[in-house]
């Protein structure tokens, strides 16, 4: 099952969100989004501690949505929602309008899909770009293959000293390279072919233009 979780940011991207929500399965949608999505995005399931709504127009607007109340503050809505998706089996997910506005709310969205990218392929979208985290830490998160359009921007972010890869089909490819954080795998760029990043030790981000608006 391939489901889209559509988080509330200030920056909100709605043309993302229907884009991705054409090719899902699922459609989640926290609570703080759901007024931003009408009437072009139907969701199977609103969820959230519902503070920040009018849930009685929610549930005219969607009657056929399920509406699932997660009240523990202990985490935020979009981890909640990730949880929620595992249960129901999620072979991968796909995660718009989490980033944006305050740093600290668009980083903890961001250690949200670090943490659990070693259950399932998360991919973080945010208008053109996409992020995926690519770890040596499991057989299925250590390599990713993506189409990178010619001149595209792709950029590898190491989040651990010890991070090694491989990047194959960019203008700069790395064969087995150290990567340390900083800025130092910022503005690759794709060649209009398959693009393929290793991680051999570590914990790396990849960020590139998603192909899908090509």
């Amino acid at each position: 099952m391939k489901a889209l979780l559509i988080a509330d940011s200030p920056e909100f991207d709605l043309d993302t969100a229907v884009r991705l929500a054409a090719r899902s399965d699922f459609i989640v949608v926290t609570d703080g989004a759901v007024h931003k999505i009408t009437p072009r995005i139907t969701p199977h399931v609103v969820c959230g501690d519902f503070d920040s709504i009018d849930r009685e127009e929610a549930l005219r607007s969607y009657p056929h949505a399920q509406f699932l109340l997660f009240p523990d503050q202990n985490m935020n809505d979009l981890e909640k929602a990730v949880l929620f998706l595992l249960e129901k089996g999620a072979s991968e997910i796909s995660v718009v309008c989490a980033v944006g506005g305050r740093i600290d709310t668009a980083t903890a969205n961001l250690g949200v899909v670090i943490r659990y990218h070693e259950r399932v392929p998360i991919t973080l979208h945010q208008g053109a770009m996409a992020m995926r985290v690519v770890s040596s830490r499991t057989p299925g998160t250590s390599a990713y293959s993506f189409y990178a359009a010619k001149d595209s921007v792709v950029s590898t972010i190491a989040l651990e000293r010890t991070a090694k890869v491989s990047l194959a089909n960019v203008a700069w490819p790395l064969h087995n390279a150290p990567l340390e954080p900083g800025s130092m795998g910022v503005s690759n760029k794709g060649l209009g072919l398959i693009a393929s990043i290793t991680a051999h030790d570590g914990i790396v981000l990849v960020f590139h233009t998603d192909g899908s608006n090509s």
